[in-house]
């Protein structure tokens, strides 16, 4: 009998962002989407970046007002990102 190299397909992939250290960039992708999709048009246009390190979403807006408003909000944004993302990958979030 022959050995072979047959792989999972999504065990491929997995290895493969593994490897070449993608999984921050496509967790900044995720949570970009999610951003658009929980937020309003007037907050949006106000947000100058967002920001995905090792846990932590820095959500940088040009408004101190809404800045004031989302930081109360902070705990339950954070829930609905880990919510609509699937797993629980925002540990915190900051607004600057």
């Amino acid at each position: 009998m022959r050995k072979t190299n047959e792989k999972n397909i999504g065990k491929v992939i997995e290895d493969m962002i593994k490897e070449n250290n993608l999984s921050d960039g496509i967790a900044q992708a995720k949570i970009n989407a999610v951003w658009v999709e929980l937020m309003s048009g007037p907050i949006i246009s106000r947000t100058n970046k967002l920001r995905f390190y090792q846990g932590k979403l820095t959500i940088f807006l040009t408004s101190a007002v809404i800045r004031n408003e989302l930081d109360y909000q902070k705990e339950e944004l954070r829930k609905q990102f880990n919510e609509k993302i699937g797993e629980e990958l925002v540990l915190k979030i900051e607004f600057k």
